[in-house]
């Protein structure tokens, strides 16, 4: 989950985005569901469930422990990744953005302890919110040097990493990734 400020105030803010984005995946048709539900073979993870998503994906991350994606999203055929991280102030959130990137090169998985396989996906949304990002200079080079690592290795149009600042980019590369696809009512 994302690392939320102590300040119960912008926690509430912060809960509300994604409570937001929520509801859009839902209007757009996505089912939310367990990690147990979508694991297993590629192959079925990608035509049992036409569009669904499970926030807290575990994986095996580069120094060969447990992490968890904040999200993993399956839709027409094809998975995504989100990961998301939120700085109002200076901090450390921004020395774990190429820890963010190894991992997407890596393109990780994880298998639990009853076989269970998380498979990996190569395509990655990485969200940036909070007034650090958009406002001190050390957040803003941190975007752009994210920016610049997702131009120089997204080059297999079936591998991806995109980079948004805030919950409306977020929403618009989501619906990007759909290909444009419609809210339904």
């Amino acid at each position: 989950m994302i690392a939320k400020p102590k300040n119960s105030k912008r926690n509430t803010t912060n809960g509300k985005r994604w409570e937001d984005v929520f509801k859009l995946l839902k209007l757009a048709g996505f089912v939310e569901l367990d990690a147990t539900e979508l694991a297993g073979t590629a192959s079925n993870r990608l035509t049992k469930h036409d569009r669904a998503f499970c926030p807290h994906w575990p994986y095996t991350n580069i120094y060969g422990t447990k992490g968890r994606h904040e999200w993993y999203l399956v839709a027409n055929g094809k998975c995504l990744i989100v990961e998301s991280k939120w700085q109002d102030v200076s901090g450390s959130a921004d020395e774990k953005i190429p820890f963010i990137v190894e991992n997407w090169r890596r393109g990780t998985h994880w298998t639990d302890k009853n076989g269970l396989i998380y498979p990996r996906c190569k395509n990655w949304i990485v969200c940036f919110d909070g007034n650090y990002w958009e406002h001190k200079a050390r957040g803003k080079a941190v975007v752009q040097f994210a920016r610049d690592v997702a131009e120089k290795w997204s080059v297999n149009p079936n591998r991806s990493l995109r980079i948004a600042q805030g919950s409306a980019q977020l929403a618009d590369e989501l619906m990007n990734w759909l290909g444009g696809a419609h809210v339904t009512r």
